[in-house]
């Protein structure tokens, strides 16, 4: 019967062990568990980072580019307006020739 008692609180005592391991490990678990999620809430954020990086370079390098074919456009006006403003003169020059040349013509046949 001893035997017996002896038998009943070892087996006890190993439930009990047992049922703490069990707890240890449903508490590993969640740790586990919570340590998954967070990881995954880390990779999302860093991927909308990422995503938010490479659309601001993306945005840039438009800029970029937006701001060389601006200069390139200007260059193209500034000297189309230089040719502009020399065919101007080139004409009221030959204009003033013209009066020059009439006036002088209208004073030879006055006389």
């Amino acid at each position: 019967m001893q035997q017996l008692n002896e038998q009943q609180t070892a087996s006890s005592d190993q439930i009990r062990q047992l049922e703490q391991a069990h707890q240890h490990a449903n508490e590993r678990v969640r740790e586990l568990e919570k340590t998954l999620e967070n990881a995954q809430l880390n990779y999302t954020r860093e991927l909308e980072i990422m995503q938010e990086r490479k659309d601001l370079e993306r945005e840039k390098a438009l800029v970029e580019v937006e701001r060389t074919y601006q200069a390139k456009l200007q260059a193209q006006n500034d000297k189309y307006n230089d040719k502009v403003a020399e065919m101007h003169a080139e004409n009221e020059r030959i204009r003033q020739n013209y009066e020059s040349r009439l006036e002088a013509f209208n004073k030879d046949n006055k006389k």
